[in-house]
Parts: structure tokens; C-alpha cells; sequence
């Protein structure tokens, strides 16, 4: 019996079709997920029958680990090492491995006490004294039965102090790994991994705090984004943080992260910001709104939706000017008044908003909308845009906080 299929014709009389056709459709899946980047890898070492890579591990100098490779060669893994120790609490960490690897890193890890010991698989660590009740963390990777052999047997001397390096850089592969499927604002893994873990602050974090503490706040965060300003929140000591996303992929980016780090009062929670009021979520705080309000299609609603959440918001974003963006002002009436916006069509990238368009407004007019509502409000930053990359960018933007009175 024979078919013919996009010009070829596969005989399955002959009992290999079957392992033909299941190895094509392996080959198609793989194709549809992996980058373009990475197919053209793979198709260039098939051509050269150089496939040793996607053979299972046959010889020593062959075995690694395929999975955590990209974090163990991260600039930054000293300051995921210091990060990740921190949640052995009460205990002194006493890092096993390669000694020179360990010495490195400990100009990094500056908040965790520990202690680091030369070790390899073929070493005992039978009645080793300065292991008592401490936390141990095999820095070696297993990639063969015989070291996973050994940890089996570690773990029924040590129980649940002993902890290795893969599982606790596992977590951060789910960052790596959608780097490289999905647009980031900041694309580089160690540039996002300062953010996450305060080094780098993605708002001005520190003048929000002098206006307005963060510390044991319940937020409600709209945009999370990368969830870079959702690291900032968290850092600065937020009791929760409820996320409002609408984009899939930055809702997958925000839990990727809450993930790896930990984040356990962090919620990523899928909706259009338009249908976000205290009817249905409750009253927070603090209501978080960065880089959001002008992908608004309905803004006066938006604007009302914070007041109803919190007497206290915090709302940063483009303002417009003369200039820009290059439309002509509208007015928007809204109780009476009239307020000046310029109208823009919004795109469909993970920066722009799911309505079809939005509204930048004058500056002097958003202020306004606010303090005629009784709200005292505190510019946090303003900072003209240079050299604006779209025509929808505003020439101003401008980060302030609102408080009812």
C-alpha cells in the first residue's frame, strides 16, 4: 500500500513507515515551537550528519545537563546563587563543588552566610562534622546514574537539608526559556535578572516610596508587563500585589517570574482593565497603573475604575504636546468639563493596549481630572521623550500620585 504525500510516497508495507512517519511529525512539531534561529541549527546538522548532540549521552566528555546550561553560564548566577540561599533562613549554607567556581562567587553573594567546601562525586561525606545542621547544596550537576545514585543515598543521611543546584535553578529556565519565544522589553536574561532582583529599578521606585510607602501595602498592579515593576512592588515590601493582565504572553512572562523567585503574594490575574472596579475586586491601597492609562479605549471609565479601587493611585504614562503625538487635539467631555487628549490607533504588539485605539492626555488636563475630584497630587517624575520611536508616543511622560483628601 502506498501514499503519496506533499511528493513523497511512503511504502507501508514496509514495517520502518511507521517510525518514518512518527520521526516526520516529531520533526514538524519541533519545527512549529522552536525559534527560527534554532531550526536553521538543527536543519544545518542534519544536512552534515553531525547529529551526535541529539544522540543520547555516550561517553563522558558528552554528558551535560541540556536544560539548566544557559543559567549555569548567566553573568548573573552568583546573584541567583545569593537570591535562592536566602531561602534556607536560620541555617549556615556550606556550598559543595568546584573550589574555584565557589571563591567566585563569593563577592556576590553578600547577604547569605556560608562556607564552601572542594568536593566531588568520588568524595565521602560520611561523618563530615562541619555539615551538622547546615544547609548542604551539591554545586555539581548529575548527569549520570551513578551521581544521582549518590544523592539518593546523601539524602537519607542529610533528609531535606541537602538541596543540589538544579533544582533550585530550574525555576529560572521558564525565564530563559520564553526569552527566546517571546518579545521582552528587556531581552537580555541578565539585564531582566537585575530587575527582578532590585538591582536595576524599572520606575522610579525610590521617589514613589518617599511620597507613599510600599511596605505591608495591598496593590493592585495594571500592565504587569515583564513583571519588572511588579519585582519593584514586591521588593519594596508589598504585602500582595494582584496583577491585571490581558496579554497572554505578559501574563506568562509575570508568572515565569513569580515563579523562579518565589513570589507567593503575587497573583496574575487575566482581565481588561475596563471591567477592573471595586465591584469586583475589592478595595486595595494602592492602585498601580504605569505605562497603561492610554491604551484606555473608554478613559473617564478607566480613571473612575482606580478612584473606586483605591484613595490612593498611582498613574504614569505619555502625555501629550503641540507636537506630539502628530494628530490634532480632541475634546473629551466627561461631568461638564472638557479635557484635551489626542486620539491614536493603537497596534497589536505586547506593548499596545487590546482596544483598537487610546487617548494621550494633555498633562495639565489629566492633573486636573483628578484634583477636581478631590484628590491631592504629588509628580513623582516628568521628563520630556526624546526622539519618539512611534508617532502614538507622547512628548511628555509624566508619573504622579493621587490621594483623596
Amino acid at each position: 500500500m502506498e501514499r503519496a504525500c506533499s511528493g513523497l510516497t511512503f511504502d507501508y508495507s514496509n514495517a520502518n513507515t511507521a517510525l518514518d512517519l512518527m520521526k516526520i511529525s516529531e520533526i514538524a512539531t519541533a519545527f512549529y515551537h522552536n525559534s527560527p534561529e534554532h531550526n536553521f541549527q538543527q536543519l544545518r546538522t542534519l544536512i552534515s550528519g553531525d547529529n551526535r548532540k541529539t544522540m543520547a549521552v555516550s561517553g563522558e566528555d558528552e554528558a551535560a545537563n541540556s536544560v539548566i546550561g544557559d543559567i549555569l553560564e548567566a553573568e548573573t548566577l552568583p546573584e541567583i546563587m545569593n537570591y535562592v540561599l536566602k531561602r534556607f533562613p536560620g541555617r549556615t549554607a556550606v556550598l559543595l563543588g568546584d573550589r574555584a567556581q565557589l571563591e567566585s562567587w563569593r563577592a556576590a553573594i553578600r547577604t547569605v552566610d556560608f562556607e564552601t567546601i572542594e568536593w566531588d562525586w568520588n568524595i565521602s561525606l560520611k561523618e563530615r562534622e562541619e555539615l551538622l545542621d547546615k544547609t548542604i547544596v551539591l554545586c555539581r550537576v548529575a548527569v549520570r546514574p551513578e551521581e544521582w545514585e549518590t544523592i539518593s543515598e546523601l539524602k537519607q543521611t542529610h533528609g531535606e537539608r541537602l538541596v543540589t543546584i538544579t533544582e533550585l535553578l530550574l525555576p529560572f529556565t521558564n525565564i530563559a526559556f520564553l526569552q527566546k519565544r517571546l518579545n521582552y522589553f528587556v531581552s537580555s536574561f541578565d539585564a531582566i535578572i537585575r530587575y527582578y532582583f532590585g538591582l536595576t529599578d524599572f520606575t522610579p521606585f525610590a521617589k514613589l516610596e518617599q511620597a507613599y510607602s510600599l511596605k505591608d501595602r495591598r496593590v493592585i498592579e495594571f500592565g504587569p508587563f515583564d513583571g519588572c515593576q511588579t519585582a519593584g512592588i514586591v521588593n519594596y515590601g508589598a504585602r500582595s500585589v494582584d496583577c491585571i493582565e490581558a496579554r497572554a504572553e505578559n501574563s506568562a512572562k509575570t508568572m515565569a517570574a513569580a515563579h523562579a523567585l518565589g513570589w507567593r503574594n503575587v497573583r496574575v490575574l487575566m482581565d481588561d482593565f475596563h471591567n477592573v472596579d471595586a465591584v469586583r475586586y475589592g478595595t486595595y491601597d494602592l492602585a498601580f497603573a504605569h505605562g497603561v492609562y492610554y491604551h484606555s479605549i473608554a478613559p473617564f471609565l478607566f480613571l473612575r475604575n482606580l478612584m473606586s479601587l483605591s484613595d490612593n493611585i498611582f498613574l504614569g504614562g505619555f502625555c501629550a504636546t503641540e507636537t506630539r503625538p502628530d494628530v490634532p487635539y480632541t475634546l473629551l467631555n466627561y461631568e461638564g468639563q472638557s479635557y484635551k487628549a489626542k486620539k491614536y490607533v493603537e497596534g497589536n504588539s505586547f506593548v499596545s493596549g487590546v482596544n483598537p485605539y487610546g487617548y494621550i492626555f494633555d498633562k495639565d488636563d489629566l492633573i486636573r481630572f483628578f484634583s477636581e475630584r478631590d484628590y491631592k497630587v504629588t509628580v513623582i517624575s516628568e521628563h520630556a521623550v526624546p526622539n519618539a520611536r512611534t508617532y502614538t508616543q507622547g512628548g511628555i511622560f509624566l508619573r504622579f500620585l493621587a490621594q483623596k483628601i
